[in-house]
């Protein structure tokens, strides 16, 4: 297996990255990153070392990132607008020993890590849905195999240019910049003052990766692209968003991915996804991913690309060869992913089961909704009851939604209440945990009023 830094020597005259039409070399990266570890060595971080970081420029991220590696130090990168109080909170679980802002250094600690292993490079933090936090700890294998699995997977070439649209700190964002790098490819940063269509008009790339919501911003706009495949994943992907995507002849592939398996597993095809009826899965695994389904109907997973383990409570506990996810999930005749939701946001009300995934497929099915979450709420009568927060593009009433849903599922799954919200949130998608905490503080603030 070769290390990143022997991709970044291969590819010296090459663009890395461009931004607002200027070009950054890999030479010029590679430049920077030696000029960059060789400061933050002077500051005392050494091997072993865990490091918080937070950069809003997408370069310097990477920068910061790869000049962290260079030293054997294990990065944990932060949001640009994670607040101190937030970082300090989760320096409780995860022992880091220096925050990197910017270019200030702040030493928290002097402890180093304790893991045992030579591998780990990189903790992507999640709360999941119980909000309880901790910490993916990746190897550099995993980042490797998983980069160049899904290289092979698209035939990823040295001409070719990824779009940046998602946050670097966030997993499906850095590994962008990770499989451009082992293919000499470029990465093509969007501008936060540009509209995803603009971006895809002007910069032209060549690859992109979406969340659903970026996906449904851009159908039916005018686009003059070159793009070979449009990668969507992050969320469940609605049946009609892909109709429409396939309409409009949008190379699309929808994709099944998690942090503790390096970002992609399984995908689809962009020209199946053009050429075929059956477009309505997340497609097969990719290289270096295994995938079966358990008797439960959880999604079973292993390979290189699986993660170390977790940090949880500042101790690093290992994770399985057959890692098992709390994903439940399906496959088609033809071998197909086809995911059904998450046994952990599963809820009882009325002593019936309620599946989140359910309300929110037949949610945004509705032409003005742009984004829909659904989570459970305390109900004094049947225990728990959906809750739905949404994006749409004009006020609608709770009577218009629930008329909507009566034909779409069965009457106790309809939510108790509904709750407009503009989803700004600092990954790619809000954790439920949050919106729990949400949801029972707008109840609250009805029931005193």
């Amino acid at each position: 297996m070769k290390t990143f830094f022997d991709h970044i020597n291969a590819s010296q005259n090459s663009p890395f990255f461009i931004e607002e039409g200027k070009k950054y070399s890999y030479k010029h990266i590679e430049l920077r990153i030696i000029e960059r570890s060789k400061s933050l060595r002077h500051q005392g971080i050494k091997k072993g070392h865990l490091i918080a970081f937070q950069r809003s420029s997408p370069i310097d991220f990477f920068i910061d990132l790869f000049a962290l590696w260079k030293l054997d130090a294990i990065a944990v990168p932060f949001s640009p607008k994670a607040p101190l109080e937030e970082i300090k909170k989760w320096h409780k679980e995860i022992p880091f020993s220096f925050l990197i802002q910017k270019e200030k250094v702040l030493k928290l600690s002097t402890l180093t890590s304790t893991f045992g292993h030579e591998g780990p490079c990189l903790v992507i933090l999640t709360s999941g849905s119980s909000g309880q936090p901790k910490g993916v700890v990746l190897e550099q294998k995993n980042l490797y195999y998983s980069a160049l699995g899904t290289n092979q997977f698209y035939s990823l070439g040295n001409h070719d240019r990824w779009g940046l649209t998602l946050p670097p700190h966030h997993i499906g964002g850095l590994m962008i910049g990770l499989r451009c790098l082992i293919a000499g490819a470029s990465v093509v940063i969007k501008h936060k003052s540009q509209n995803l269509t603009e971006f895809i008009n002007t910069e032209k790339p060549t690859f992109l990766s979406l969340v659903p919501h970026q996906l449904k911003s851009i159908i039916n706009s005018k686009l003059d692209h070159s793009l070979k495949a449009i990668l969507v994943g992050g969320a469940q992907v609605s049946n009609s968003l892909m109709k429409d995507a396939k309409r409009q002849r949008l190379p699309l592939s929808p994709t099944y991915g998690l942090s503790e398996m390096a970002s992609q597993v399984t995908a689809q095809k962009p020209r199946d996804f053009l050429e075929k009826k059956d477009i309505y899965h997340l497609g097969s695994p990719l290289p270096y991913r295994n995938l079966k389904i358990g008797s439960k109907g959880k999604v079973i997973l292993e390979g290189p690309t699986s993660f170390l383990g977790y940090i949880i409570n500042k101790e690093l506990t290992p994770s399985e060869k057959k890692w098992i996810s709390q994903d439940l999930g399906e496959l088609t005749k033809t071998g197909n992913l086809i995911i059904k939701g998450r046994v952990d946001n599963i809820f009882i009300s009325g002593g019936e089961n309620i599946n989140p995934v359910e309300i929110e497929e037949a949610l945004i099915e509705h032409q003005d909704i742009e984004e829909v979450h659904v989570v459970p709420v305390p109900h004094s009568k049947f225990e728990k009851v959906p809750f739905a927060f949404y994006k749409s593009k004009k006020k609608l009433t709770k009577e218009e939604l629930s008329q909507f849903l009566k034909d779409k599922i069965h009457p106790f799954k309809k939510p108790k209440y509904y709750f407009p919200n503009d989803f700004s949130y600092q990954g790619i998608k809000p954790q439920k945990s949050e919106l729990k905490k949400k949801a029972l503080a707008i109840i609250e603030k009805e029931n005193s009023a």
